[in-house]
């Protein structure tokens, strides 16, 4: 069974409700437990713990972001998700960036990811 993090970036603002990326987030959510995987979700407008979502992070086989586009790139709050809990993984989510200075036969691509 596949554990799936669904992260919905949606922000509410002026007349829009986020309704679309909700919408499209529980028919994502549907259809993947309908498939036998373990769903976790995080609504970054509604709020979060950092470490909670790390941990979210940890657990999880798939990671989806649902949200909309804007000015061709994700809202802002999605930028600010990634930076904050992704800051308080590191060294979490891997051991390093695959460089060392002893082995420098040891480059990106060759390891450091746990």
């Amino acid at each position: 069974m596949k554990n799936i993090l669904l992260i919905n970036g949606g922000k509410r603002f002026g007349s829009s409700e986020g309704r679309l990326s909700a919408t499209l987030q529980e028919v994502a959510k549907e259809t993947l437990q309908f498939f036998g995987c373990n769903i976790v979700e995080t609504h970054i407008d509604k709020g979060y713990d950092i470490e909670s979502e790390v941990q979210k992070l940890l657990d999880s086989d798939v990671w989806i972001y649902q949200m909309p586009g804007w000015w061709m790139g994700e809202p802002w709050i999605v930028k600010e998700y990634i930076d904050k809990v992704f800051m308080a993984g590191a060294g979490k989510f891997c051991a390093s960036d695959g460089r060392h200075r002893d082995n420098p036969t040891k480059n990106y691509g060759k390891g450091g990811l746990l």
